[in-house]
């Protein structure tokens, strides 16, 4: 180190070097110094040629014009950068392409050594029209040419940039570090499902639909290797792949489809250039992309796909709103309390008056930002749509469409975003795969879904193989769980109101003497009363499946909810005796008197009495969700220094995300445990239990 603070690079031999050209990898002045110097080489190119389209992307550059101009224009290029910045360009991949075929490239027959010319002799590794003509050529990175020739190298593409994923498959827990699987759905998830995005917006759909069809079936065999769905029936496979073709927070995987986001990515691309482009270029301010094909008229075929893709993504949308407008209009049943209900849907349906019609997409609106994901937010939640009326269909168990509510609601899926970089966001794989695969309703046991009972759960009852049983009538009962839960909450309430936060308070009677609350902070409560938490952690479907409530499938928490609302609240008496029973239809009938578990502190001006529930699929209530925002909003939805430093991961840039995740984390490892420990999982071996 020199006295200024800068390091002299030196040799194998110690004598100090200075760098007179290139760049270190990845050093970010190499591109920006690269592009300032080749700037005037372009400028001089441009000013020779006015009228033909010059761009270029670092040293990748392109010249658009009729083929004897457009050469000209490079050989232009080629001459005065050679001159100013002493660069020569690489000839051998200088290439010619016309839409217009062998005709339209005869001018050029005379340019034997140039690639793509009629009379070119053919090059190894690409494919001719005929003669030394090229089928298409790649255009920063995409290809651009004839359809058939574009998609089948798209199909080459996929298949070598999925090649990883075999490797991936193979991941093992090591000895001292048990996360594979979730390596492997990290990986899966953020790295291989995405390599095909690029393509889907800077080529037509018409072209990917072959390469995302072939994405989507490597990505599949993966998923169902990964998650282990073999003991799964074929409809069960099925399910759970659809299911997690789903955004997460949507209830499914993360695992997007890339033929069901052609369309979105291809308007989300016009959306988000036109506007620049018509800039940039006056000939396209003269190009009509709503216009349709008339005698007089013939459209282009990117634009005729960008209206077709447009318009449906529109039909989609009116479709999935006017049914989530039912849902919130349309009074499902009422609560014993007198409260209506309705429906549960996802939320996250973009506005209409955020999606532009094609007339708008050179308007600059600031809607044409970030357009890719409000149309894809159209797809999936036509697809949540979609998957929530398949499990209505006869033959399926009632028990798919509640779990399918269950782990669509706030928060269920939070430990899937989960980067094990730091200790309390790892999952082991035995964990993981309990978790993955109860939510998605694929069988956890092999030997049971072949019917075989290998061990009984309370009362003697034999155990199935989708875990239902060992969640709601464990041997050991549910103490397990619920204690660790409450330690999670216990640790992220602390981490904002400190040791105001008491865990199962001994001096609890003064304010509470009937119950002891789980969780108490002083001044946390409504009107700076205390706030008196009560953690519940329960599992919205049954042991048996005849007594799965039906209310579930439609309402969120439906199932778990109402009853531990009132043995919390408690119940008022509605209507008489003489009134029959309840009717959740209208809300009439007789509502018997219930005390409240914490009657006496639902007493008291002082004190604000929280129901915290949690569902094993990982849903919280409202309550549990006010409680975070609360906190949120105390810290300012900040990190600390020390949660930056020590706590957080890329995946989690704010203190909700964060704290989100960790309780997401822990539910996940408790309600697992509880049931790797009924089913015997946990001490399995790898093979049995992981592989």
């Amino acid at each position: 180190m020199r006295g200024e603070g800068y390091a002299l690079a030196t040799d194998a031999d110690g004598k100090v070097y200075y760098s007179e050209e290139g760049c270190a990898q990845g050093d970010p002045l190499g591109p920006f110094l690269w592009s300032i110097g080749y700037h005037w080489s372009l400028l001089q190119q441009q000013a020779a040629h006015p009228d033909t389209l010059l761009y270029a992307y670092l040293d990748d550059t392109y010249c658009l014009d009729a083929p004897a101009a457009a050469v000209a224009c490079m050989d232009t290029g080629a001459r005065v950068t050679e001159a100013d910045c002493r660069v020569a360009s690489n000839l051998s991949k200088q290439c010619v392409w016309s839409p217009g075929g062998a005709a339209a490239l005869a001018p050029l027959s005379s340019r034997v050594a140039l690639r793509g010319t009629p009379n070119a002799p053919p090059t190894k590794g690409h494919e001719h029209a005929g003669g030394g003509t090229l089928l298409g050529i790649k255009v920063l990175g995409a290809f651009l040419g004839d359809v058939g020739w574009c998609s089948a190298q798209l199909v080459k593409r996929v298949r070598i940039a999925l090649e990883p994923l075999d490797g991936i498959i193979q991941l093992r827990d090591a000895p001292s570090l048990d996360i594979a699987q979730q390596a492997q759905h990290c990986l899966m998830r953020y790295c291989s499902n995405t390599t095909l995005v690029y393509f889907l917006r800077t080529m037509p759909p018409s072209m990917t639909i072959e390469a995302a069809q072939e994405h989507d079936r490597l990505i599949a065999s993966a998923f169902h290797r990964i998650v282990g769905s073999e003991a799964g029936s074929p409809a069960q496979c099925e399910r759970a792949l659809r299911q997690a073709r789903l955004p997460v927070k949507l209830g499914g995987l993360g695992l997007t489809s890339m033929a069901a986001i052609r369309r979105a990515a291809w308007v989300g691309t016009w959306a988000l250039v036109w506007t620049p482009l018509r800039q940039l270029h006056a000939p396209f301010r003269a190009v009509d992309i709503t216009a349709e094909s008339a005698a007089d008229f013939q459209q282009l075929s990117i634009f005729t796909e960008l209206q077709d893709a447009h318009s449906t993504l529109l039909d989609d949308y009116d479709y999935v709103a006017r049914t989530y407008e039912q849902y919130d209009r349309q009074v499902f049943d009422y609560c014993k309390e007198g409260l209506a209900h309705f429906r549960f849907h996802p939320d996250g349906l973009p506005d209409r008056d955020t999606l532009l019609p094609l007339a708008c997409f050179d308007s600059g609106s600031e809607h044409l930002q970030s357009a890719q994901r409000r149309y894809s937010q159209i797809i999936h939640h036509a697809a949540w749509l979609g998957f929530w009326n398949a499990l209505q269909l006869p033959g399926v168990a009632r028990r798919e469409a509640v779990r399918f509510i269950a782990v669509s609601q706030y928060q269920a899926g939070a430990f899937l975003n989960a980067v094990p970089s730091r200790r309390d966001f790892r999952i082991p794989t035995w964990a993981l795969r309990i978790a993955v695969q109860r939510r998605l309703g694929l069988p956890l046991d092999e030997a049971l879904a072949r019917g075989a009972p290998t061990c009984s759960a309370r009362g003697g009852k034999v155990q199935d193989p989708l875990g239902d049983a060992a969640s709601n009538i464990g041997r050991l009962g549910h103490c397990g769980r619920h204690n660790s839960l409450l330690a999670a909450l216990a640790k992220v309430m602390r981490s904002v109101w400190g040791m105001l936060v008491e865990v199962e308070p001994r001096d609890h009677l003064g304010y509470s003497n009937d119950y002891r609350p789980d969780v108490s902070v002083a001044g946390a409560g409504r009107s700076r009363s205390r706030l008196v938490g009560d953690v519940k952690f329960k599992d919205p479907l049954s042991s048996n499946p005849e007594d799965v409530g039906q209310r579930g499938a439609f309402v969120g928490l439906g199932n778990t909810e109402p009853g531990t609302s009132a043995d919390v609240f408690g119940l008022e008496q509605r209507g008489a005796v003489g009134d029959g029973d309840f009717r959740p239809s209208d809300g009439g009938g007789y509502v018997a008197y219930k005390k409240a578990d914490y009657a006496h502190a639902l007493s008291r001006s002082d004190t604000d009495v929280q129901m915290y529930l949690f569902e094993t699929f990982g849903g919280w209530c409202n309550a549990v969700k006010r409680l975070f925002y609360q906190m949120k909003d105390k810290v300012r939805n900040k990190l600390s220094k020390r949660q930056h430093e020590d706590e957080a991961s890329w995946s989690t840039r704010s203190w909700l995300s964060l704290q989100a995740q960790r309780m997401s984390v822990a539910l996940q490892l408790a309600a697992a445990e509880e049931i790797a420990t009924e089913l015997r999982l946990a001490a399995a071996s790898e093979d049995a239990a992981v592989a």
